[in-house]
């Protein structure tokens, strides 16, 4: 069974810019999400999805794949399941978890 995480992290925040990649404890918030989803043992591939280059960067350098989001999957309103559709469109799992 194959068993995909899909970490969304969109670079955009309004309430909290650049809220990814802001550090909590000598980790971003992004690392951290990563760090958690590699606690599972349940999750055969994780993914972050992401239009923001900075958080790709960051993504990239903890050895984790990205999924480039286009800028229109991006804004504030944008609805989770779009996401999601865009991510099954790239990456065929049995199961999409969210984290």
């Amino acid at each position: 069974m194959n068993i995909l995480g899909v970490i969304p992290a969109r670079g955009g925040s309004k309430r909290i810019p650049g809220k990814n990649l802001r550090r909590l404890e000598g980790k971003t918030l992004v690392a951290w999400a990563i760090d958690g989803a590699r606690e599972s043992r349940q999750l055969t591939r994780l993914v972050v999805s992401t239009e923001d280059v900075r958080i790709a960067a960051e993504v990239y350098a903890l050895g984790v794949e990205v999924v480039d989001r286009p800028l229109d999957l991006a804004g504030d309103d944008t609805p989770m399941v779009a996401v999601f559709q865009h991510v099954a469109s790239q990456i065929t799992a049995d199961f999409y978890v969210c984290l």
